[in-house]
């Protein structure tokens, strides 16, 4: 067994943000650490996600840390939202055939909204060029044309008329790269998708992989380039989501055609078997939950807040229904904190002490859910590694799952390939990297 190759693991770089020192810490020890493969998006952090990334290289370039050369960075266009949706809303200049893809943001493969992303990119990465420029989840594109008609079942024949309309933008949106490669200011581009399929029969919002170096051929064809400069996808894949690894699935397409692969998501996985999001890293138990629960209500119920106290236990009782941290996030933030903040609006005085408390049994809670959670992952990886799931490969008795789940992970793919992993601190890239391989 050997250390990881670090330039196997890319850092993904969604939840970095430049307003953030740990983030920056752990951005420049990956980068001196041996780290090539920096991921991120210009709609990630308003775009303060590349302008740390472009903040942290520029300074390391100056000391000689590293080399333009050594690092491979990798930027994804077609999101509009935050600032950016703001401000062309304001100017007017919300892209041609922009779909709603949430209340508050918009997808558009528009050639000129591509190309002022692009430039965008550029300048907060305070580089020239990215070595790999990608749309990024197009079949959301795909999907909002469907909405946009009430198309809602695969039977529907409007379908066919949908995504030829789909990949015409698609092949459009190709062309706007093909150039941009030309130009020097990207060096190859390709698709990140969560929904890569062999053909549209399998899923009609798919990203149908026999189509898609067609269009990009077309498009180099249309720009008088001999050959298109399509060279990498980007596809989840973890241990209990397998299906990209399939004799059918994208990864052998992928390598069949000399297309570059990198992995997301090797931590969040999808259960079929429990219909729920499964997070593959360690969790703790939380030995003074009830203790802690119990604190907290006396003491708001104690202080007259027993409206709170009531919302704190009706939270506790619902613990056991949560399927996945993000599950239990997303109810917070879309219900429970609102009906908080209403609630306090209502009191002529509030104990901040006492809500600062109600805020750390939040946590508290979340915890106990991502353990709860854990205890099932555990159990349900345990099961595959019993039938052969993993072939070969053991989970050693000493060793995280999360360092289990790279290792299988770069087990399955070819050497230029690489997993994205999320590194927020300096002690999360040392763990990676301090990965054991054979």
């Amino acid at each position: 067994m050997a250390l990881v190759d670090p330039a196997r693991v890319g850092m993904g770089a969604y939840r970095l943000s430049n307003d953030t020192q740990k983030h920056r810490r752990a951005l420049e020890t990956a980068l001196v650490s041996g780290v090539q493969v920096i991921d991120t998006a210009a709609s990630w952090g308003d775009g303060r996600s590349e302008q740390l990334i472009g903040e942290v290289l520029e300074e390391l370039l100056s000391e000689s840390k590293v080399s333009r050369e050594e690092v491979l960075i990798v930027s994804k266009g077609g999101y509009l939202e935050g600032f950016e949706l703001r401000n062309r809303q304001q100017q007017n200049r919300i892209p041609q055939n922009a779909v709603p893809f949430s209340t508050e943001g918009l997808y558009s493969l528009d050639p000129e909204f591509l190309k002022s992303q692009i430039s965008s990119s550029l300048q907060r990465l305070r580089t020239d060029y990215v070595d790999y420029y990608l749309i990024q989840n197009p079949e959301v594109l795909l999907e909002g044309l469907l909405v946009l008609d009430d198309i809602t079942t695969k039977e529907d024949k409007r379908i066919q008329a949908k995504q030829d309309q789909f990949a015409k933008q698609l092949e459009d949106a190709f062309a706007v790269l093909e150039v941009q490669c030309q130009s020097g200011r990207i060096r190859g581009y390709g698709i990140s998708s969560n929904i890569f399929v062999e053909t549209w029969n399998d899923n009609p919002i798919g990203i149908a992989c026999d189509q898609i170096l067609s269009l990009a051929q077309s498009a180099a064809d249309r720009v008088g380039v001999e050959n298109h400069n399509f060279k990498i996808i980007q596809m989840p894949a973890n241990l209990l989501e397998r299906s990209a690894f399939d004799s059918n699935g994208a990864f052998g397409w992928a390598k069949r055609n000399e297309i570059r692969v990198g992995i997301t998501r090797p931590f969040n996985a999808y259960s079929d078997a429990r219909n729920c999001s499964m997070r593959l890293t360690r969790a703790f138990p939380v030995t003074a939950y009830k203790k802690e629960l119990e604190k907290i209500l006396r003491d708001l119920n104690d202080n007259g807040m027993e409206d709170l106290a009531a919302v704190l236990k009706q939270c506790d009782s619902m613990k056991g229904e949560f399927f996945s941290i993000i599950d239990f996030q997303n109810t917070m933030s879309g219900s429970i904190m609102p009906y908080i903040t209403e609630l306090l609006k209502q009191k002529k005085e509030i104990n901040a002490v006492l809500v600062s408390e109600a805020n750390g049994f939040f946590d508290t809670l979340q915890n106990w859910i991502a353990y709860n959670r854990y205890e099932a992952v555990v159990e349900e990886v345990r099961l595959l590694e019993s039938v052969g799931a993993f072939g070969d490969l053991k989970w050693g008795k000493d060793e995280s799952l999360h360092h289990f789940a790279v290792r299988w992970l770069l087990g399955q793919l070819d050497p230029a390939d690489f997993v994205l992993v999320g590194m927020g601190t300096e002690s999360h890239v040392r763990d990676v990297l301090a990965l054991n391989v054979p």
